[in-house]
């Protein structure tokens, strides 16, 4: 579990593991490192101490992000802003440990701090970054940062974002849910209808969230509804009150491959990594699961939440033999959305205009 807590030489090795990793990126020096083991308490008093505050800089308060007894990343928290801190530097800072990034941890580590800002009273929190730094500034959004204005400072561009620590509820919860089929009526048909009302179950506690409907028209039809599943599911989740500023569709996947490939496109556009929440029906989560990690690769995370189907059992021979057959058409890929893309347009009977897609792929 993730938590914010003060420097302690507790963690001596594993702060001095990441700083050795910073070495090695040339984002910090040896002789700094050989100066931590020396006096490592000493070196803690120095560096977090606000007894030794040098000249031009405000009281700050630091903390460590540690996952269990893993060092992640670390913040610092100003108490004030003074006039250079007002152009650039803000109330916060944070970093992560080389090994660590690009994995969603910057957007949590802010965060945290931002509730740290929140308990210390301070009602609008200024936060600062490089224009140029596309990251940085997606973390600052996802955490409810408003870009106030952008101002040259040193010869750089920099974006001055401010957050209202007492609107701010945290980066959104990322969650998609998966189509299971459309009447003709334009409505979900059984087995989609429960994956939506379980989504309506938890939403209160995902929220606040963000919800990929996946799903176009299914690529075994014949006969086309007349709205695709993802249309179908935000008109149900409209009327059952669900705001249509937090729905995305995603109406291009023709099954549960397509599903993960063009909902990654989606999510790559968000600049988000982490944990998503994948809903679908339990017959077919071990299929999702597996496919969703494979497409999308490090750095993201999948917990499933499984609809209950009466029909299950009826099911689940199919269930075994479309692993099968999805693990071949997909287990020597890399997670590379563009190939992926490739190998769908070259080698799958759904999305391919090729004659030996069906027999390649070896559906039933």
């Amino acid at each position: 579990m993730l938590r914010l807590i003060k420097p302690t030489i507790k963690y001596k090795k594993e702060y001095l593991a990441s700083e050795r990793e910073s070495t090695r990126k040339g984002e910090t020096t040896e002789k700094r490192i050989q100066e931590m083991e020396r006096d490592f308490k000493t070196y803690l008093l120095k560096m977090y101490s606000n007894k030794y505050l040098k000249k031009g800089y405000v009281p700050c308060t630091s903390y460590w992000m540690m996952d269990g007894n893993r060092f992640i990343g670390e913040t610092t928290i100003r108490h004030r802003l003074n006039a250079k801190l007002t152009k650039e530097g803000g109330h916060v800072g944070y970093g992560i440990r080389p090994s660590k990034r690009k994995r969603g941890y910057g957007t949590k580590i802010l965060a945290l701090a931002l509730k740290k800002i929140k308990k210390m009273g301070i009602k609008k929190a200024l936060i600062t970054c490089d224009d140029d730094n596309v990251g940085s500034w997606k973390i600052i959004e996802a955490n409810g940062g408003v870009l106030k204005d952008k101002l040259m400072n040193k010869g750089r561009m920099i974006r001055r974002y401010y957050v209202d620590v007492n609107k701010n509820s945290g980066p959104k919860n990322i969650v998609i849910v998966l189509g299971g089929g459309v009447s003709h009526a334009g409505k979900p048909i059984r087995g989609g209808k429960e994956r939506l009302d379980l989504f309506l179950k938890v939403s209160g506690k995902l929220s606040p969230f963000e919800v990929i409907l996946s799903g176009g028209f299914n690529g075994s039809l014949k006969k086309k509804p007349p709205i695709t599943e993802a249309g179908a599911m935000r008109n149900y989740l409209l009327k059952n009150g669900i705001s249509e500023k937090n729905i995305i569709l995603e109406e291009k996947s023709k099954d549960t491959i397509g599903n993960a490939v063009f909902s990654k496109q989606i999510v790559e556009k968000m600049k988000v990594k982490g944990k998503i929440w994948l809903i679908t029906s339990d017959y077919h989560m071990e299929r999702a699961i597996w496919i969703f990690k494979k497409v999308f690769g490090k750095g993201y995370g999948f917990k499933g939440l499984s609809a209950s189907y009466g029909k299950a059992r009826t099911y689940r021979d199919h269930e075994k033999y479309m692993l099968g057959v999805t693990k071949r058409f997909l287990i020597d890929l890399p997670s590379d959305t563009e190939k992926m893309m490739k190998a769908l347009k070259t080698g799958h009977p759904f999305y391919s205009r090729s004659k030996q897609a069906k027999t390649s792929f070896n559906l039933k």
